[in-house]
């Protein structure tokens, strides 16, 4: 089970400018930067429900670096939550009429899902920060040229992907659902901040 969302970044947030900053010195050092001008630029922060054992953490790296089109611009791991958060970066390429077809970050989220599903064992997960599944949340946000409307294309075509390919439930909100839906409304429907193991941490 995990939540797929598109958010927008505020203009005046420094963070969207480090993130295009990063990508761009990637490509200029790879010889890609003719790809990068002709299109736009997506951020994707994925969170899973693992931080205290290197196998699937490695696992899922592997296959965040699987296609060098696709940037991995930070990695943070919090123990007592145990849950890691992988930031991407990545380009989004259209056709003559100006629609969203293909961005890299499509596969390689899925690749990450694949190996989260195959090395993360939920039963024998704990922590303090609630979670729903071994893939909690991925969210993902315009930058550069960008808009919400294509974030909103990527969520729903990885939402498709993931649910397709492994069976699980998947819920969209924010500009990815029909109406908007916020995430808070959809978790507290699901009893997603009620611990179920010693009072305040989530086990199992």
């Amino acid at each position: 089970m995990l939540f797929l969302t598109t958010h927008q970044y505020y203009i005046t947030s420094s963070r969207p400018t480090k993130l295009l900053l990063y990508f761009l010195l990637y490509l200029r050092n790879s010889g890609k930067k003719k790809a990068a001008n002709q299109s736009v630029l997506l951020c994707c922060k994925i969170f899973f429900s693992e931080s205290r054992s290197r196998a699937p953490l490695d696992a899922i790296e592997r296959a965040a670096r699987l296609d060098p089109k696709t940037v991995i611009v930070n990695k943070f791991e919090d123990r007592a939550y145990n849950r890691a958060r992988f930031t991407l970066v990545s380009y989004v390429i259209h056709d003559s009429t100006g629609s969203a077809i293909y961005s890299p970050l499509q596969q390689t989220v899925l690749a990450m899902v694949e190996a989260a599903y195959g090395t993360t064992n939920l039963e024998q997960h704990s922590g303090t920060h609630p979670r729903l599944g071994v893939v909690d949340d991925i969210v993902l946000h315009p930058l550069a040229r960008a808009s919400l409307d294509e974030a909103a294309w990527l969520a729903k075509a990885v939402a498709t992907d993931i649910g397709n390919r492994f069976q699980v439930p998947v819920f969209l909100y924010g500009a990815a659902h029909p109406t908007g839906k916020a995430l808070d409304s959809i978790r507290r429907e699901l009893g997603y901040y009620r611990p179920n193991f010693m009072g305040n941490q989530w086990a199992g």
